[in-house]
């Protein structure tokens, strides 16, 4: 059964928001550094994607088998930061 036009077009408008990180009905202020911080987290994705080791790194924490803090270490800061200025 065909959807009406209206459910598309905010299934559409929804799904818009979710690119740019925007959660539907959140209110306030966004963070001073929120760009930066989401710009980060786009570079060390793409970091990962290059690099296996760096995924596992990812895959790791997200788990839980690491502590978050190893994604702010030195080395790994430099090789993101490294793709942010390549965007």
């Amino acid at each position: 059964m065909p959807r009406p036009p209206e459910f598309r077009q905010k299934r559409r408008n929804i799904s818009g928001l979710a690119k740019q990180g925007v959660q539907v009905g959140s209110r306030g202020e966004r963070p001073p550094d929120f760009e930066r911080t989401r710009e980060f987290g786009a570079a060390l994705t793409l970091l990962a994607a290059r690099d296996a080791q760096v995924h596992k790194l990812m895959v790791e924490v997200q788990q839980l088998l690491m502590s978050r803090s190893v994604l702010r270490y030195p080395d790994l800061v430099k090789r993101v930061r490294a793709v942010m200025a390549e965007t």
